[in-house]
């Protein structure tokens, strides 16, 4: 519980002292989730080292960015635009190897790895019972598809979603866990963004293809994107942190976004199909805002978001602190935003960062 209390009086006391120039937002970073080198709970992801991207004057409109970086506690910000990386930013000690931390980002890949394990054969349906994998699960009439929506019927664990977040975190035994949440409510009704959701994912991923979560990730995903490995932080007994934990370098969360801009294809090879790439950013606007029940989800689909900023659609990827991986098909733009600030905790506060950082991408386009 230590752990729980003093996160939470860091977060407090930073959110007084925000006007200072006391930067409690890099320690927490440092000192609660970025590993580095520290190989305590985490487990490794291998590469094949692919070739690097072509840059093309990544240094282009500095001080719009510099002017942002401060403003959000920027760490890297990276735009791919036609192919080439036209910016390429780091900030405070982080460089272009350091392998940062994705938050919910984490999410967002499970789910292309849900369709990864469709294209294979692993899965049949995303309309599959949880209880085909688990019967004795408490979940076990819920759907991987509700699961992916966030409307698998539990409810969170207490009324904050930033504590429910902490429990989750720091639990020693996230397996046991998710199996002992109990839905409240019918699947498919409403949307709760819950952590658990995602982790019974993976722990039916794990079921289905016989093998560990980063053992299926390597296989058949980042052998065939990545120029570096990655890292995946664990609970006390050796599970992944399925909704959070993810640490990878920039430009490798930068290409899963052009392996989703170009439908799924590296060189030629389907990694993910391209049907499965479209529906999961379909939002279902059925299912009501359980905080809210006049409200309707009008962003989310499976495990990944879309909005509207000005006209542009926006397909992106979201974590806590302000990581971003956008999708800006009208522009033939990808952009990786990696920061930490704590006054961005969930996807209530999504929408001044996410206007901000499509803003400045889009006058360092016109530079």
């Amino acid at each position: 519980m230590w752990k729980y209390a003093v996160t939470g009086l860091f977060i407090l006391f930073n959110s007084f002292i925000i006007v200072t120039q006391i930067d409690l937002q890099d320690i927490i970073y440092n000192t609660f989730f970025y590993k580095g080198n520290n190989n305590s709970n985490i487990i490794q992801i291998k590469s094949l080292r692919q070739q690097r991207l072509k840059r093309n004057a990544p240094f282009r409109n500095i001080e719009e960015i510099t002017k942002m970086s401060k403003e959000l506690n920027t760490y890297s910000y990276m735009i791919l635009h036609n192919n080439s990386v036209i910016s390429e930013h780091y900030f405070k000690s982080y460089i272009d190897d350091s392998k940062l931390e994705s938050f919910s980002i984490t999410k967002s890949i499970v789910s292309l790895m849900v369709g990864i394990a469709l294209d294979k054969k692993y899965l049949s349906s995303i309309e599959d019972k949880i209880g085909k994998y688990f019967p004795e699960c408490t979940m076990s009439n819920t759907s991987i598809k509700n699961l992916l929506e966030m409307s698998s019927g539990v409810k969170l664990y207490s009324l904050s979603g930033f504590f429910t977040s902490l429990v989750d975190f720091y639990s020693s035994n996230l397996t046991k866990r998710a199996f002992s949440r109990k839905p409240v409510f019918e699947s498919g009704k409403y949307w709760v963004y819950d952590n658990i959701n995602t982790q019974l994912i993976v722990l039916v991923l794990e079921k289905a293809t016989k093998m560990k979560i980063n053992v299926f990730v390597e296989n058949y995903l980042w052998k065939y994107i990545s120029t570096t490995e990655a890292q995946w932080s664990t609970d006390d007994s050796g599970n992944v942190k399925a909704f959070c934990g993810l640490q990878m370098t920039s430009e490798d969360l930068l290409r899963i976004g052009k392996l989703i801009m170009d439908k799924g294809k590296v060189n030629g090879y389907q990694v993910v199909s391209e049907s499965y790439l479209q529906m999961i950013f379909n939002v279902n606007t059925n299912l009501c805002i359980l905080s809210d029940i006049k409200q309707h989800n009008k962003n989310y689909g499976l495990h990944a978001w879309k909005s509207k900023i000005n006209d542009t659609t926006i397909k992106y990827f979201f974590g806590s602190g302000g990581q971003f991986l956008l999708l800006i098909e009208e522009w033939n733009t990808v952009v990786v935003h990696m920061g930490f600030d704590v006054l961005i905790s969930g996807p209530d506060d999504i929408d001044h960062i996410l206007q901000k950082v499509v803003e400045v991408t889009h006058k360092t386009l016109l530079d």
